[in-house]
């Protein structure tokens, strides 16, 4: 009879399974660092949960697709604002037009700032937050498509605006919920005037937070990765939005949880009842409130430099906001009509990296525009208004397999990348003084790994955009020792830190790495978005700001194929062991966090086709094993045997799939 292990002898096992195994590479360090909240986060970087959610999708807890609040103090409709093209200006207004290479270019300060007013805040939001116009529903979800990209398709991100009197629109101070649908503010609360007393003249500030119900109904603990992957493309999509405006935008990086809770008066859900790693099924309507993910502050361009004390103003949010009635302005309608699932894995994280005040302060010295390289001078559209990009652009789900990419055009995506700015710095690439990327108030995090397929004059292969060179030296010791870290030419005459990794066909590796997904090989390059943090020392708070960090480049990424008549698609849904493998073989070392493909599209793939999630689906065989008898079964017993053969006409093996992968009572990828 084998001896029972004692209760020490099986925790000294978990710990070192834990970070033996399951810690994903990337996650922050603590100075005592709780293996709980370890293994919890490593959760959502398995195999397993990565692929598909660990219940069967629900898909009557479908959420509405809009938040409104019921009862709001006030609403203000705002005019949506029409698209004026650069040639109906007149040409004293063409001189401070908002052209899209401007904002890369040194030239990004003559954009006039507009005054804030009602018209100001109407452009703002419509052209960072607000529904895409003539668009089809998404073919997944239902919801209409807005002008942020959605890494879940689902939009759970939601704005709440604090803002002081505007002149003819808005009679006092208050804080709205900005509502995407009808354009408008829905006026929640009236603060006193004095708040703004702390802070420079003329500012506004950008409440973002999320709501994670919208997410797990799809996809269950992964919605901690999807919601905070759209929390970064909401930063940088209100960053595009007021520098065509002629304003600015930083993240107040060291405000508390319990301050953004009090400014946006919220009162998020923690559950507390669960036994660790089990979901609960019913009518829970407090999964559907709001958790506060970060404050943003939105100042004009002409704004000398300020400095803003975190701990000063968390201490001014609680004497303002401390004890105010947020009834009187309404409550959130419910969204959804059927069952809550709470899955408690994302709480729980969610609850061990809330963020907590700094000690330090955020100062925005004045103004400077660090120069990058400008689109105009590759494509010839010197006169693309920012807004026409803004506006147009659209993900796609199908990309031209043969499209050759010109090589200039690729180093200047990688180029915009660079977060230090102009390709030729005096200093190497780590602060993050260019745009978008100055929006985020730290060092850049985030290295990319590229792998081309069809770049003319660059051979195919596995490349490395040391985005931060302070980790040149951890990127080359935790690689794979046969990678050469070569640098051409080229890049040397460009000072651009890309380096040849691997020179062969890569395009199998990273269609197994991207679900065989077929934008990850169709696109002219993938890029794998990933951060080296085993040797760095950060805190379990700044853990959501890595996702941030990657949608603000996704973002980049996906307006610049707009503009260069290309598209972007990024990828939420990836294995992330198979991608440690080809990075690191088996040490694990670097966490992928997003993967963006970019390439040309096909006519009419601008929407997710049956077809392609049909092959999508058709080709996962590897993992039909994990699914189908739970569903065969399920169906089995409530409707009948399910063959292939009751399919011949609409398409076989492939439509008896995509049955199972929509099938209520099926399991989901």
């Amino acid at each position: 009879m084998t001896p029972r292990r004692s209760r020490k002898r099986r925790l000294e096992e978990l710990r070192a399974a834990a970070t033996a195994e399951s810690v994903p590479p990337d996650l922050p360090k603590a100075v005592h660092p709780d293996d709980y909240v370890l293994r919890r986060i490593a959760r959502f970087h398995n195999v397993l949960t990565t692929v598909r959610a660990d219940e069967p999708v629900e898909w009557e807890g479908r959420p509405e697709e809009f938040l409104h609040y019921i009862d709001p103090f006030s609403c203000h409709p705002l005019q949506r604002p029409p698209l004026r093209r650069f040639q109906e200006l007149g040409k004293e207004e063409q001189r401070a037009a908002a052209l899209y290479a401007r904002l890369f270019s040194g030239a990004r300060g003559s954009i006039a700032a507009e005054p804030l007013s009602g018209a100001f805040l109407s452009q703002l939001l419509y052209d960072c937050l607000a529904v895409s116009d003539g668009e089809p529903p998404d073919f997944e979800t239902g919801f209409l498509p807005r002008v942020v990209p959605s890494s879940g398709g689902s939009h759970p991100t939601v704005a709440h605006i604090i803002t002081p009197a505007v002149a003819g629109f808005l009679p006092f101070p208050c804080v709205a919920h900005y509502s995407p649908e009808d354009h408008a503010l829905e006026v929640r609360a009236v603060i006193d005037p004095g708040f703004f007393a702390k802070l420079p003249d003329g500012v506004i500030l950008v409440g973002l937070c999320t709501i994670y119900a919208r997410e797990t109904w799809r996809h269950g603990n992964r919605a901690f990765r999807y919601c905070h992957l759209d929390i970064g493309h909401a930063i940088a999509a209100v960053a595009f939005a007021a520098a065509a405006l002629g304003w600015d935008a930083r993240v107040i990086e060291g405000l508390g949880q319990r301050a953004m809770e009090r400014l946006m008066g919220l009162d998020p859900f923690r559950p507390s009842t669960c036994s660790r790693g089990k979901q609960r099924f019913g009518r829970f309507i407090e999964v559907e409130k709001q958790d506060p993910a970060c404050v943003l502050i939105v100042f004009p361009n002409t704004v000398s430099d300020f400095c803003i004390d975190h701990v000063a103003l968390c201490a001014h949010i609680e004497e303002h906001f401390g004890h105010m009635d947020w009834f009187m302005g309404g409550f959130p309608a419910p969204l959804i009509k059927g069952k809550h699932v709470v899955y408690n894995e994302v709480y729980r994280t969610t609850k061990d990296v809330e963020n907590y005040p700094c000690t330090f302060r955020l100062v925005v010295p004045r103004l400077r525009f660090p120069a990058s390289c400008s689109i105009s001078e590759i494509i010839g559209h010197e006169t693309l208004m920012a807004r026409e990009v803004i506006r147009n652009r659209r993900s796609s789900s199908s990309m031209d397999p043969t499209y050759e990419m010109e090589a200039a055009t690729f180093y200047n995506f990688l180029h915009r990348c660079l977060p230090t700015g102009s390709p030729y710095p005096p200093n190497e690439q780590t602060a993050q003084d260019a745009f978008p990327f100055v929006v985020l108030p730290w060092n850049s995090r985030m290295n990319a790994f590229i792998v081309v397929h069809r770049v003319k004059t660059l051979p195919k292969g596995l490349y490395c955009l040391a985005r931060n060179e302070d980790h040149l030296g951890v990127l080359q010791r935790r690689t794979q020792s046969i990678f050469l870290w070569h640098q051409n030419n080229e890049c040397v005459e460009m000072r651009l830190p890309l380096y040849a990794l691997l020179p062969w066909d890569m395009a199998q590796r990273v269609a197994e790495i991207a679900f065989n997904e077929p934008v990850a090989v169709d696109g002219c390059f993938t890029m794998m978005i990933v951060g080296p943090f085993g040797e760095m020392d950060y805190e379990f708070w700044l853990y959501p700001q890595f996702f941030w960090e990657a949608g603000v480049l996704g973002h980049l990424l996906s307006l610049d194929a707009e503009a260069l008549g290309l598209c972007g698609r990024g990828i939420g849904s990836f294995f992330d062991n198979k991608a440690k493998e080809l990075l690191t073989g088996e040490s694990g070392f670097f966490q992928t966090i997003y993967l963006y493909s970019v390439g040309k599209p096909l006519s009419g793939g601008g929407q997710v086709g049956l077809s392609t999630a049909l092959n999508a689906l058709s080709s996962a065989e590897l993992f039909l094993q994990m699914f189908i008898a739970g569903a065969e079964s399920s169906c089995t017993r409530r409707r009948g045997p399910l063959r292939e053969e009751d399919w011949p006409g609409f398409g076989g093996k492939k439509a008896f799939l995509f049955y199972l992968f929509r099938s209520k009572r099926g399991r989901r990828i």
